[in-house]
């Protein structure tokens, strides 16, 4: 089993990406791919059922949290950068997931900071939240 959550039969051109914990963030562990380092994206599904996981830049600053469901799915990703359609400049924003796929995309509010802003202490800006 790859840490991107696939068994050996469910990887559909190649396996899947292994995944280093490589520290934990207000309880959250921080993830890096093994084989590509530079590797920005997380697991697309987590056998640990409704964990989170973050991802961080090669100089340490936020990039992404993803949370899962008790399926091991997909949830929500809270992303900072470009996002066509949201910003020409970088920005926090949100996606959702359902049943495996991105449904939508919108800009990081205040409302989504009381939800989740225990898991973003200290790693996002407050400019950075509309």
């Amino acid at each position: 089993m790859g840490s991107r959550g696939r068994m050996l039969g469910q990887a559909h051109w190649s396996m899947p990406d292994q995944y280093d914990c490589v520290d934990i963030k207000n309880g959250v562990k921080v993830l890096k791919s093994a084989e590509n380092p530079n590797h920005p994206s997380l697991p697309d599904i987590s056998h640990t059922k409704g964990t989170k996981y973050l991802s961080l830049d090669k100089n340490g600053n936020f990039k992404q949290l993803r949370i899962y469901d008790y399926s091991g799915r997909p949830v929500i990703d809270i992303d900072y950068g470009v996002h066509t359609g949201l910003s020409k400049q970088p920005t926090l924003h949100v996606h959702t997931w359902k049943g495996g796929r991105d449904s939508g995309v919108r800009l990081f509010s205040k409302r989504d900071y009381k939800k989740y802003g225990k898991y973003l202490k200290g790693l996002i800006k407050d400019e950075w939240i509309k």
